[in-house]
């Protein structure tokens, strides 16, 4: 086992910089030395964020994150270093499935940061009756772009897995366990639903889409179990739900 202890690692009190990587579990060994390949990151660390020899920032996956010592970059994309600190990435309890349907693509981008940086779980995206959005994979690339910045600003390092979308009809005909809640205008008030979490339970929120649900759908969804849920006596937009449901799930 090597000392760790005799390395030298200098820690700032100001800010630390936190940076995704997808290969971080791959390249830990025993040898403390590492070095990053990637042209964002070294165009991160030379022209943006600018550290200096010996500070330190944070590397992570979905997984797991190190302590990183900066030395220097190298190459057109290497940035040479040390680690030390392997930490777990700990989810926060309890279990969080966020059923949401594809909004426009901005609201559906500020949706997904806003997940990601409260720590839900899981997002299963759906296509309603009334979803104009076309999915595709450059739209799912941006998506998990978003979800992993918002990981690096908030320091939630096991942001949400999210699933590539699925009809709602065929999503709700399947058996999910747990506590559902649908968040919606015709719902039951605030004080008659809520109650603290609880941390051994599995949790599914829904939202409707811009335009809302047709009547069948919320037939469905409730058929499926959901319990239809009022937030505020308005009609809020999507995003503006998604941030009250989050939170108030997050207490």
């Amino acid at each position: 086992m090597i000392n760790l202890m005799n390395k030298k690692i200098s820690t700032s009190a100001c800010h630390q910089f936190a940076f995704y990587y997808a290969d971080l579990s791959s390249i830990i060994s025993q040898d403390i030395d590492i070095t990053l390949v990637s042209d964002d990151l070294y165009h991160r660390f030379k022209h943006v964020v600018r550290l200096q020899q010996d500070d330190t920032c944070i590397i992570f996956n979905q997984y797991e994150r190190i302590t990183f010592m900066f030395s220097h970059l190298a190459g057109k994309n290497k940035i040479v270093g040390t680690w030390q600190n392997r930490q777990i990435n700990q989810k926060i309890s309890p279990d969080i499935t966020f059923i949401l349907p594809l909004l426009k693509i901005d609201a559906l981008s500020d949706a997904i940061y806003s997940l990601a940086e409260v720590g839900i779980t899981t997002i299963q995206l759906v296509s309603t009756a009334k979803t104009q959005t076309p999915y595709s994979e450059k739209l799912f690339d941006k998506l998990q772009r978003v979800a992993i910045a918002a990981a690096e600003q908030s320091k939630m390092y096991a942001f949400p897995t999210i699933l590539p979308p699925v009809k709602l009809d065929a999503w709700l005909s399947q058996s999910h366990q747990g506590l559902k809640f649908h968040f919606d205008v015709t719902g039951v008030s605030f004080a008659s639903w809520y109650k603290p979490v609880q941390a051994d339970q599995q949790y599914y929120l829904l939202v409707g889409p811009e335009g809302d649900l047709t009547d069948d759908e919320k037939s469905q969804v409730k058929t499926a179990g959901f319990q239809a849920c009022l937030l505020t006596s308005t009609v809020l937009r999507s995003i503006r739900s998604i941030s009250l449901i989050s939170g108030l799930f997050r207490l």
